[in-house]
Parts: structure tokens; C-alpha cells; sequence
């Protein structure tokens, strides 16, 4: 966990990946494939966080869960299912974060059970 000047993840992205990258997360769309990834990878490296949740499933599917909380105040997460990679960057809200938990989970579990029924 590292520390930067801008505590604003959103300005880290707009500097270092681009205006247009930011603005999409900011207005609560996603971004999707490596870019996912490259702004996950920035966070990390540029921000205090805290993993909220990390799960994967690995075998002939691949899923993976990933949420940070950036600076206390920002929730990052990343779902991938199988070759699709999709995230955001919102404000946290405790009352939604319930809802992305669930989410998240899900994608995990429902990856394992895709491959039950194979």
C-alpha cells in the first residue's frame, strides 16, 4: 500500500491512463478487458486500500472476484468470467456494497458450478 499526492483515484486514472477512462468510471460505467486490469494494477500501486474481497475459481473456467476500498472512501472491483474482465469505481456506500458482495461471490460460485454441470 502506497501513498500518493491525489487521494482522488479517479485523478490517478486520468493522469495515468486517460481523461476519457476516468470520466467512464466516474459517471458509474464500466470499463472492461486489460484496461480493467490497468487501472486495477494503478490503484494498487498508487493508493492506500484494503482487499475486501478476493475469490477465484480456476479449472477449465476461469473466475475471478476482486474488491479494494481506495483511501476509505472509494470501492474498486473487478469481476472475470472465463475471458471477460468488467469494472468499477464508485464512491463506497455500505448499503450497496451488500449487493456487489453478493455479486461478487456469485460470479465465483456460479463459475464452479458451470463446471458440475460440464
Amino acid at each position: 500500500m502506497k501513498h500518493t499526492r491525489s487521494r482522488d483515484p479517479f485523478l490517478t486514472i486520468s493522469s495515468e491512463i486517460g481523461v476519457e477512462e476516468a470520466s467512464v468510471l466516474r459517471f458509474g460505467e464500466p470499463v472492461e478487458g486489460e484496461l480493467a486490469w490497468r487501472i486495477r494494477d494503478l490503484l494498487v500501486s498508487r493508493h492506500d486500500y484494503q482487499v475486501l474481497f478476493e475469490n477465484e475459481e480456476v479449472d477449465e473456467n476461469e473466475c475471478y472476484s476482486f474488491a479494494i476500498l481506495i483511501e476509505s472512501r472509494y470501492l474498486f472491483y473487478l469481476i472475470k468470467t472465463n475471458d471477460k474482465s468488467i469494472a468499477y469505481l464508485r464512491e463506497y456506500d455500505e448499503r450497496e456494497w451488500e449487493k456487489i458482495e453478493n455479486t461478487l461471490e456469485n460470479n465465483v460460485s456460479y463459475c464452479g458450478m458451470e463446471k458440475l454441470n460440464d
